[in-house]
């Protein structure tokens, strides 16, 4: 799987110039093409926004195989929201880190021999392309291997939402210890 970063920055429909105590705020946030999407959060005033006031839209796919990603948010400009006077509404996203590992086996004259190796990755993104301590790690790779020995790599994060996944072919693995692919 190959990662394709979104070109555009996230955008934030529905708002309003301004907003009177009890008003229904109603904004969707969407992010630009890019594969894979990116995950978006809502925040309010610094606290992630509770469950009941986002609305999660289908993922949506361009002609091109890139997707975009798209949220809203609902709430009330109820007086507990408002510090100061100020609300302060943020969208964020966050384009998991994807790593890719390719092999290629040739038969040359009888047997076969590992022709070529590489392995490349893209940085979790936040926006920024900055790593942090929850980028997830791979360890174990070797620079070159022979025909039939056993690929033992480990991929760990310090990431609290982490759901990590193992691809061979750009199929994914159903157990971490099977290298069938899933059907």
């Amino acid at each position: 799987m190959c990662t394709i970063l979104p070109k555009e920055n996230l955008r934030i429909e529905g708002s309003e110039a301004s907003y009177d105590l009890n008003d229904k705020i109603n904004l969707s946030c969407k992010s630009g093409d890019g594969r894979p999407y990116p995950r978006l959060n809502w925040f309010i005033n610094d606290n992630m926004a509770s469950p009941h006031q986002v609305i999660d839209y289908p993922i949506q796919t361009n002609a091109d195989g890139l997707q975009s990603s798209k949220q809203g948010l609902i709430l009330y400009a109820t007086p507990n929201y408002f510090r100061r006077g100020l609300l302060n509404l943020k969208c964020t996203a966050i384009l998991t880190l994807v790593y890719e590992f390719e092999a290629v086996e040739y038969v040359i004259a009888g047997s076969q021999r590992n022709k070529s190796h590489r392995s490349s990755y893209s940085w979790r993104k936040d926006w920024s392309l900055q790593p942090n301590r929850e980028t997830p790690i791979i360890r174990g790779v070797k620079q070159f291997y022979n025909v039939n020995e056993v690929l033992n790599v480990n991929c760990t994060t310090n990431a609290h939402e982490a759901r990590l996944k193992w691809y061979v072919m750009n199929v994914e693995v159903r157990h971490p210890f099977d290298s069938s692919p899933v059907d």
